[in-house]
C-alpha cells in the first residue's frame, strides 16, 4: 500500500500546483457533498416531497455510513495530509539507521561516508497544502464523501426517474408511461425514448457528480485516489442492495430500533476487538492533530464516534416517526386514496405545504443542532449529539410534516370560508 500511496503523493501536488485559482471550487464541492449535509438538508427536503422515498434513504444513508466506518477502522486507511510527513520521517530515519550500520562496517573510515539514498527520497517528497476542510480525523479509506455521495444520489437518481420526487403532484413516470402506451403505439414510442434520454442524461451527471466529488477530496489532501474509488464503488453497492433486497416499505418501527442496536453493536464489537488485539481503532485522531498545520481546522463532529452517534440517532428517530400504512406502494387502495387526495388538492396548496415542511425542517435542525455541547466530557458529547439526531430525524418525518399540512389547510379553509360569506 505504501508503493500506491508514495506515488498517489506527485499526483495530489500536481492537481494543487495546477489548479490554484480552484481551491475555492474544490472546498465548496467537498463541503456541498459532505455526510453532514446529507442529513441537514438533503433528508429534510426529501420527507418534504416524499416520505417513503425519505426513509429509504435514510436506510441506505445509514447503511453507508456504519459500513464505512467498520472498514475505515479495519482498513486502517492513511490519509495524505499526514502521511506526507509520517513518510518523510520514516524515510529520514531509516537513513540515520542506515548511514549507522554502514557507518560500523567500514569502521573509522563509516564516519566520512555519507549514505543518504532515504534522506534524498525523504526531501523529494511533495510539499501538500491544506485547507479549511482538510483535517478530519477518521481514517481515510473508503472515502465517506465518495460512498455517501455514490449511495445517496443513485437513491435520488432512481426515485426521480420513477417519478417519485414530483413537487406539485404525485404522478410518476411508470404510471404515465402505462398511460401513454394505452392510448397508442407512437405515443408510447415518444415517452419510452423521453424516458430513455432522460435516464442517460441523469445518471450522466451522476458520474460527473462522483468524478468532481473524488478530484476535490483528492486535491484537498483529504484522500488518495484509490480510496475515492474505493468509496464509490461501495456506495454504488449499498444502494444497489438497499433498493433490489431490503424491504424498506414492509419495515415496521421496532425493526427500525433492531437495526439501530445491530449497528451500534456489532460497531463496538469491532472497536472491542481491534483493542484487544493491540490495535487503536482512534490512532487517526492523534496523527491528525500532530500534522494539521491549523487547530482550527480540526472539527469534532469529523470523529469516529460523533458519526457513528449521527447515523444511529437519524435510523432510530426516522424509524419511530415511521407510519408503514402510508408507505406500502403494494397497497392499490392507499394508492387510489392518495391519488383522488392530490387530484383535489390545488397545486399551490401542495406547493406551499410542501416548502413549509421543508424550511421548516431545515430551520428546525439549525437550532436544534446549534446548542452548546459540553466538549470537555467526550461520553457526554457524543451521548447528547445522538438525543439531538434522534429528535431532528423524527421531527422531520412525522410531526413537522404534519404539522405543515395542517397549517396550510387550516389556511385554505379559513380563505375558501371567507369567499362563501362574501
Amino acid at each position: 500500500m505504501e508503493v500506491i500511496q508514495d506515488q498517489s503523493l506527485p499526483t495530489i501536488e500536481l492537481l494543487q500546483v495546477s489548479f490554484p485559482d480552484n481551491k475555492d471550487f474544490m472546498i465548496n464541492i467537498s463541503t456541498l457533498f459532505d455526510p453532514r449535509y446529507v442529513f441537514l438538508i438533503y433528508a429534510p427536503i426529501l420527507f418534504a416531497l416524499n416520505k417513503r422515498v425519505g426513509h429509504r434513504m435514510i436506510m441506505a444513508l445509514t447503511l453507508t455510513e456504519w459500513a464505512n466506518q467498520i472498514l475505515k477502522w479495519l482498513l486502517a486507511g492513511e490519509r495524505p495530509y499526514w502521511y506526507v510527513h509520517e513518510r518523510a520521517s520514516e524515510l529520514a530515519n531509516a537513513s540515520f539507521v542506515l548511514a549507522g550500520e554502514e557507518a560500523g562496517h567500514f569502521g573509522a573510515l563509516g564516519a566520512g561516508i555519507q549514505f543518504a539514498q532515504p534522506a534524498a527520497a525523504a526531501s523529494q517528497l511533495p510539499e501538500l497544502k491544506q485547507f479549511p476542510v482538510t483535517c478530519e480525523l477518521g481514517a481515510g479509506s473508503p472515502s465517506g464523501h465518495a460512498m455517501v455521495t455514490a449511495t445517496v444520489w443513485y437513491i435520488l437518481i432512481d426515485a426521480y426517474l420513477k417519478g417519485e420526487l414530483k413537487l406539485f403532484s404525485k404522478v410518476n413516470y411508470e404510471s404515465l408511461s402505462s398511460a401513454e402506451s394505452g392510448a397508442g403505439s407512437s405515443s408510447s414510442s415518444l415517452v419510452d425514448d423521453s424516458l430513455n434520454k432522460l435516464a442517460k442524461v441523469t445518471w450522466s451527471m451522476y458520474t460527473i457528480i462522483l468524478v468532481l466529488v473524488s478530484l476535490s477530496r483528492v486535491y484537498l489532501a483529504c484522500h488518495f485516489p484509490h480510496q475515492c474509488i474505493c468509496g464509490a464503488v461501495l456506495g454504488l453497492v449499498v444502494a444497489r442492495l438497499v433498493l433490489e433486497r431490503a424491504p424498506v416499505e414492509q419495515l415496521r418501527k421496532v425493526h427500525f430500533a433492531l437495526i439501530t442496536a445491530a449497528m451500534f453493536t456489532s460497531a463496538l464489537a469491532t472497536y472491542a476487538l481491534l483493542r484487544s488485539l493491540g490495535v487503536d481503532p482512534l490512532w487517526s485522531v492523534s496523527k491528525a492533530m500532530r500534522w494539521c498545520v491549523k487547530k482550527e481546522y480540526l472539527h469534532m463532529d469529523t470523529t469516529p464516534f460523533f458519526s457513528m452517534m449521527r447515523y444511529l440517532g437519524f435510523c432510530l428517530g426516522a424509524g419511530l416517526a415511521y407510519d408503514r400504512s402510508k408507505a406500502m406502494i403494494s397497497n392499490p387502495k392507499s394508492t387510489e386514496e392518495e391519488s383522488s387526495q392530490s387530484a383535489q388538492r390545488s397545486t399551490a396548496n401542495l406547493l406551499a405545504q410542501r416548502t413549509l415542511t421543508a424550511l421548516g425542517s431545515i430551520l428546525f435542525g439549525q437550532v436544534l443542532l446549534s446548542l452548546p455541547m459540553p466538549k470537555s466530557n467526550l461520553h457526554l458529547f457524543y451521548m447528547i449529539s445522538f438525543i439531538l439526531y434522534t429528535v431532528f430525524s423524527y421531527a422531520i418525518a412525522g410531526p413537522i410534516p404534519r404539522l405543515s399540512k395542517r397549517l396550510v389547510t387550516g389556511r385554505l379553509l379559513s380563505a375558501n370560508d371567507k369567499v362563501k360569506l362574501q
